[in-house]
């Protein structure tokens, strides 16, 4: 599995010369799920969407170089862990939690496409959409499911020091929450589960 980290950062280019996350940094901003697995596993009653950001209704501001470079990154990621759980799914059928993080992912790429509308920009093609990442079982793939979200969480981590408009920074806020409080554990609590 850290296979699958690894390919994963790799792909998304977090480590610049000017932000890259060290190890206690990494161990401070990722807190780790104390609750115990819930081996009957219905995620149908855990909430995996983010909260919503009222774009426009913060200043628009200029954007640099920089900030279009972290939004690009941020946008490809949510393409990315969009297509890999959705592959799940294609593979092993509706099963939580990927069916509700799927979801949660498209709104997730939805309010980071509200940045670039705002500012006028291009979105950027998704160029992920027939990504596979080769989960051989649903174990594996909520093992993997953990994986994406500890590596979704340092890439927002990283792209903050790219980043100084309220807006965007309010945005990233929300999605490295959702990551870090919601979908980390529900893939936790998946990978625990005895009955795969």
């Amino acid at each position: 599995m850290l296979f699958v980290l690894a390919i994963f950062l790799a792909s998304c280019d977090t480590a610049t010369e000017n932000n890259t996350i060290n190890e206690s940094e990494k161990n401070k901003s990722i807190q780790p799920n104390t609750e115990k697995p819930n081996n009957s596993f219905n995620e149908k009653t855990y909430d995996m969407t983010h909260d919503s950001v009222d774009v426009e209704g913060l200043p628009k501001e200029f954007v640099s170089n920089d900030e279009i470079d972290a939004l690009d990154k941020a946008l490809q990621y949510e393409y990315r862990a969009h297509a890999s759980f959705k592959t799940v799914i294609d593979k092993f059928g509706e099963i939580e939690p990927f069916t509700s993080i799927v979801k949660a992912e498209e709104n997730q790429a939805s309010e980071l496409e509200k940045i670039y509308e705002k500012y006028e920009l291009e979105v950027p093609s998704n160029n992920w959409e027939d990504f596979d990442p080769g989960f051989e079982s649903i174990s594996e793939a909520c093992e993997g499911g953990v994986q994406v979200e500890i590596a979704n969480i340092i890439l927002y981590n990283s792209l903050f020091n790219q980043i100084d408009n309220k807006d965007i920074i309010a945005v990233f806020t929300s999605l490295k929450n959702v990551a870090q409080f919601k979908h980390l554990g529900a893939f936790q609590r998946c990978a625990a589960r005895k009955n795969h």
